[in-house]
């Protein structure tokens, strides 16, 4: 009950994330033309200084501006480029090359996205992996959303809990995996067995390997826990009503995982509450994610 409560408040108390739909609409508004003109000097200043010009330039002009990068081509392809001619070819191509990829493949999006995110030479690197990542977590593909979870590319670079549990609960393995470690560790959270035997089992019903994690099996786990984690791996056994018990040698001690969660919280336990978690930003949209897994 208390996880529950925990969970509800955490869910409605966190900070409304910027929408990413606005964030490409409000670039959309600008003026394109002035946009591909500043690209354009730029590509030519790449050249000039390193023998030849970045990809990258009109690669993050293609992603700044995704979701009016037709219009972007165009405006490119009718554009004279007088003095700028010989870059014409390749500039529109990597516009083309861009947009075809954003359109088709967010497997691809989430590689150039790490692969930019670790070159990370200039604003250029950044800005590249920044919106691409973006770009794959709004189209909801998992391991860019697992990225934002660790602190990736975000302002603070601080880890998330409630994006790694929101995206585990949709079934997502390396994520199920990292709940589990850092539960079972205190890695960014409270250190709860009983949260981490939850997510461990999970792990290992989708045929993940958690020898890394704990050599220590599961029945050993369960016998070590003190009553507050056997609580804690109640409520999310009978909550989530999704565990595979049968192979598991369930402690004579340990009756709420196989008979019923614990009774509702005391009036000290809500007062604790509420006083540990009050002061937290309201949260406004409540949509769960769904995340599609990466390939």
């Amino acid at each position: 009950m208390l996880r529950h409560a925990f969970l509800l408040l955490l869910f409605i108390s966190l900070p409304t994330p910027v929408s990413a739909a606005d964030m490409w609409k409000k670039a959309c508004e600008k003026d394109l033309a002035d946009a591909l003109s500043s690209a354009i000097v730029l590509f030519k200043i790449t050249h000039e200084d390193e023998g030849e010009p970045r990809i990258e330039v009109p690669r993050k002009l293609s992603v700044e501006y995704a979701a009016c990068i037709d219009a972007l081509i165009a405006i490119a392809e009718q554009k004279n480029w007088r003095w700028n001619k010989r870059y014409r070819q390749k500039f529109i191509g990597e516009l083309k090359w861009t947009r075809n990829l954003l359109k088709r493949d967010m497997a691809g999006v989430h590689r150039l996205a790490t692969y930019y995110r670790e070159q990370n030479r200039d604003y250029i690197d950044k800005g590249l992996a920044g919106f691409l990542r973006q770009w794959a977590v709004d189209h909801k593909y998992a391991a860019a959303e697992f990225d934002v979870a660790q602190g990736y590319g975000t302002h603070d670079g601080k880890f998330n809990e409630w994006r790694l549990r929101t995206l585990a609960e949709t079934g997502y393995l390396p994520a199920i995996e990292d709940m589990a470690r850092r539960y079972l560790k205190g890695d960014g959270v409270d250190k709860d067995a009983g949260e981490a035997w939850y997510w461990l089992k999970r792990a290992q019903q989708g045929n993940v390997d958690t020898s890394s994690i704990t050599k220590k099996s599961l029945n050993q786990l369960l016998e070590e826990m003190d009553e507050g984690e056997r609580r804690s791996l109640a409520y999310l056994a009978h909550y989530h009503n999704d565990l595979d018990l049968n192979d598991i040698a369930v402690p004579p001690a340990f009756r709420p995982l196989t008979a019923k969660t614990p009774g509702p919280l005391s009036d000290q336990e809500v007062k604790v509450f509420i006083q540990k978690f009050k002061g937290l930003s309201r949260k406004t949209n409540r949509k769960k994610y769904g995340a599609v897994p990466d390939n």
